[in-house]
């Protein structure tokens, strides 16, 4: 481990990446240290993804990629919004299941929205999943009085007898829109990482649940104002290709030249960070190639006919089910998200964001269209980002990312804050 020697200069810093990571650690870093932010697009943000569009003879701003957040699960991130003093407005977080496949349909909004498909109200499997979700987020919570890393989310399931009107109707179309990964990839998940995911977010509590809130004007007002106060060297379209730490500091090069500081955030993908390092150690290659990343397509559309056939199963966050029997399906998640309710635009016509819906939606009525790369949770990849403390602040080298959270926007604002932290005690 080198130790860096004190200066009467501000330490210089590089930051690689400029997402909620990279930018949470500049915003923490930039009042001690000569901070130069380095991200290989012309934009900062990252999943930070506002669109503007010409709708009903106004530009509205529609978010793509992070939407929202909770004051009280989201305090890093608040509290970076404060600091900026940018505004934020209420939304709701509705949810909505089809299984094309089955054929069932509800919305967890109301107790009449969830019975909106009336031949549920007389449905054995309906109730059943009614009932194991009570059971599930009552009794699931004890997962966490263990040690268990191990256990997969199916394997829970089965162990204790929950059937599959809850994990095909429910749970796992619930997390698969929220990890934006197949139900195939979610049941893989560890049990306690769902689990923690969940109470860390009053996800667990049936009857109380927690505010939430968009950025006014989209997501991206609070890059916005961190471009305009951050007091750092922001070098956008400037990508990090090598990065070599030395006992007397660490070298970076881009295609435009080199550079050399007293210490780096990496801020980017595991698989991207082990890429850019030219001397991995044993322990930095072990953990970085375990965490694992998947990509899905986004779409910003008008195509209505994607959302429930039933109005009244319209909701904030629709997830879907595919018939995977259809041979122009691909078993994957799909969600699809109504932005007029989520960042409450006032206007005649609707806007959706889709995942991984190409084939359904009439390309005349597509506005965007994103590919964002996603974190793939499994034991193994758990177990890698819990070891994160064997290679942080080691080599002049920090850490960030959403990924060695639970790949949230608050995982990301607080991982730039602890890697801030790993450098302020470098330099002590």
């Amino acid at each position: 481990m080198n130790t860096p020697t004190a200066t009467s200069e501000r330490p210089s810093i590089a930051i690689v990446g400029g997402g909620i990571a990279g930018l949470s650690a500049a915003f923490h870093l930039q009042s001690r240290f000569r901070v130069t932010l380095f991200e290989a697009q012309s934009k900062l943000g990252g999943h930070t993804d506002t669109h503007e569009f010409d709708i009903d003879g106004a530009v509205r701003a529609v978010d793509s990629g992070f939407i929202v957040f909770c004051r009280r699960y989201y305090p890093h991130f608040s509290a970076m919004l404060e600091q900026l003093a940018v505004p934020s407005q209420a939304t709701t977080m509705s949810f909505s299941a089809h299984n094309l496949h089955s054929g069932v349909m509800y919305n967890a909004t109301s107790l009449n929205r969830l019975f909106c498909q009336r031949r549920n109200l007389v449905s054995p499997r309906f109730y059943r999943m009614l009932l194991d979700l009570v059971r599930f987020y009552t009794r699931a919570p004890a997962v966490l009085k263990t040690d268990d890393h191990q256990t997969s989310v199916a394997d829970y399931l089965r162990q204790h007898h929950y059937s599959t009107a809850f994990s095909d109707d429910h749970l796992l179309p619930m997390i698969s829109a929220l990890w934006s990964a197949t139900p195939q990839r979610v049941a893989e998940f560890p049990i306690r990482h769902l689990v923690e995911f969940l109470h860390n977010h009053g996800m667990m509590n049936l009857w109380q649940r927690p505010d939430w809130e968009v950025v006014k004007g989209g997501s991206e007002r609070y890059v916005d104002a961190l471009r305009e106060q951050l007091d750092c060297h922001l070098q956008t379209g400037s990508e990090v290709r090598r990065i070599e730490r030395q006992p007397e500091g660490v070298q970076l090069e881009t295609d435009a030249h080199q550079s050399r500081f007293d210490a780096v955030v990496i801020a980017t993908h595991a698989d991207q960070a082990l890429i850019l390092l030219a001397d991995p150690s044993p322990a930095e290659q072990s953990i970085l190639s375990a965490i694992p990343f998947e990509s899905n397509h986004v779409l910003v559309h008008q195509d209505e006919s994607v959302m429930p056939p039933l109005k009244s199963a319209w909701a904030c966050w629709n997830t879907e089910v595919p018939n995977d029997v259809h041979p122009q399906s691909q078993y994957c998640c799909t969600a699809h998200y109504w932005m007029n309710e989520l960042q409450g635009l006032e206007m005649a016509e609707n806007v959706f964001v889709s995942l991984n819906s190409r084939d359904q939606i009439d390309a005349s009525k597509v506005l965007a269209e994103r590919h964002y790369s996603h974190p793939i949770f499994s034991a193994q990849s758990v177990t890698a980002i819990r070891q994160l403390p064997e290679i942080n602040g080691r080599q002049r080298t920090a850490y960030a990312g959403a990924f060695w959270g639970w790949g949230f926007h608050e995982d990301g604002a607080r991982s730039g804050w602890q890697a801030a932290q790993q450098i302020e005690r470098m330099f002590r």
